[in-house]
């Protein structure tokens, strides 16, 4: 039975997480050889917003009358108070309609505000659990992957997604078709919800590591906020307190107090960076006396002050992120026929960089094009569409916005290629173009009022 599955986008989201939630849906149509799924993607307004890495997401439907099977909501970060608002009023609404939902990372927390979760079970990113913890105490939050209670999945995000998604699928539409995909995904196991989201950074060296001391150091990441002292935890895990400070002398080199305030900085650093909250709230959430304490050992690890710190590293997305978002969107756009490039903006576009699918699209490797007086973006375009495709992308770029075109490429045995391009203007801190990026992809059904529109031009 075919489903009806909406993807709520609300900024600041990850490209990320956005890959993989549709990447999955499509995966699962195709190895069970059909559409179970239908995806529509909505975002707050309707219209296109910016994933982290300056990747244009574009909605594709309207808000339907009632959401009867499937409500998915990606949100990384708070999102400002007019998306919220809005997105709390759908939130209510499909929960009126009976409608399975899924948060994933802050969209767990819009779905505790809109009262959907309250007395439920729920999931977020360990970043979010002491925000989410402290402003919904009626929502019973843990550290855990994801989280089925009822109609609602709440989900820590990224890989996360990849183990709850499977779950639903295996739970609520075919065994053989969650295995399958699994093996699609080179996932070797569906990880249980109750897995610990940071069970990697309890010890990089497991082998090594006793076990008493995991368990010393799982009781510290549950008590941040008020610190356990050394005879607390060594009764929790049943042993003495010598015995236990020799564990961590031996295995850690280092004391009890240096690595727990170790544990309460890196907590301090996430909030600081994901969330809009005060220092002093942070410094007491975090399991400091007070902000002056707080603001001492975090400028003795970091070498800057909280707010210096926090000025000049929020909103940045990792190196590491940024390339698996990279290869994600990239592996998606050469599965539909389609690339991403970067080029400049001096008409013949001049390409700077261009994914392989290009090849497979329009029979070109990439390499010829890249930095080519002769092979650019110009060269491949149908000559009658190039100038209307120009005015547009001028007009975009004048308002500082995204364009989203069909138009048509040559291909180089001489065949008419449509495509349909999203793409928008890289500008530096002073305002200045420096290159156009976006992604192509093959569209199999040109619309007739494109065609029109460039017949008049």
């Amino acid at each position: 039975m075919q489903s009806v599955v909406y993807v709520l986008v609300v900024p600041p989201v990850s490209d990320l997480d956005c890959a993989l939630v549709l990447d999955i849906l499509r995966l699962t149509n195709r190895v069970a050889g059909e559409a179970l799924f239908t995806v529509r993607i909505l975002t707050p307004n309707s219209q296109p917003v910016m994933a982290t890495n300056g990747r244009p997401i574009i909605p594709n439907a309207t808000y339907p009358e009632d959401f009867r099977d499937l409500l998915i909501v990606l949100n990384n970060l708070k999102p400002s108070d007019q998306d919220e608002d809005a997105t709390v009023r759908v939130l209510r609404r499909a929960a009126r309609s009976g409608a399975i939902i899924m948060g994933i990372e802050y969209g767990a927390l819009l779905m505790a505000r809109s009262g959907i979760l309250d007395d439920h079970r729920a999931t977020t990113h360990f970043d979010c659990l002491p925000m989410a913890q402290e402003s919904f105490p009626n929502v019973h939050f843990g550290e855990e992957l994801y989280v089925k209670d009822r109609n609602c999945f709440t989900c820590a995000g990224h890989l996360a997604i990849v183990d709850m998604m499977l779950h639903y699928i295996k739970s609520n539409l075919s065994e053989t078709v969650a295995a399958t995909l699994a093996s699609e995904l080179l996932a070797p196991e569906i990880r249980q919800p109750q897995t610990p989201q940071r069970v990697s950074l309890l010890d990089p060296f497991s082998t090594q590591r006793d076990p008493r001391l995991k368990k010393a150091i799982i009781e510290m990441q549950n008590n941040l906020e008020s610190p356990l002292s050394l005879n607390e935890i060594a009764d929790r895990v049943g042993i003495s307190a010598r015995q236990l400070q020799n564990l961590w002398r031996t295995k850690l080199g280092s004391s009890h107090n240096e690595y727990y305030q170790d544990l309460r900085l890196d907590r301090a650093r996430s909030l600081l960076l994901n969330t809009d909250m005060q220092i002093g709230e942070i410094a007491i959430i975090s399991g400091f006396s007070s902000s002056a304490t707080f603001s001492r050992a975090f400028k003795s690890r970091s070498g800057s002050n909280p707010r210096d710190f926090r000025a000049e590293h929020q909103n940045s997305l990792s190196p590491m992120i940024q390339r698996n978002a990279l290869r994600t969107i990239s592996s998606i756009a050469e599965r539909n026929a389609g690339f991403l490039y970067r080029c400049l903006n001096d008409h013949p576009y001049t390409v700077l960089y261009v994914t392989r699918g290009i090849e497979r699209l329009l029979g070109y490797s990439a390499a010829t094009f890249i930095n080519s007086p002769t092979r650019n973006m110009s060269s491949v375009i149908h000559p009658d569409d190039l100038e209307p495709m120009r005015r547009i992308v001028d007009t975009a770029l004048e308002s500082n916005n995204n364009w989203d075109i069909e138009f048509r490429y040559r291909h180089r045995d001489g065949h008419i290629v449509w495509v349909h391009e999203v793409g928008c203007g890289v500008f530096d801190n002073n305002g200045r173009l420096i290159y156009l990026e976006g992604m192509i992809v093959r569209n199999l059904n040109p619309p007739d009022q494109y065609i029109d529109a460039l017949s008049s031009d």
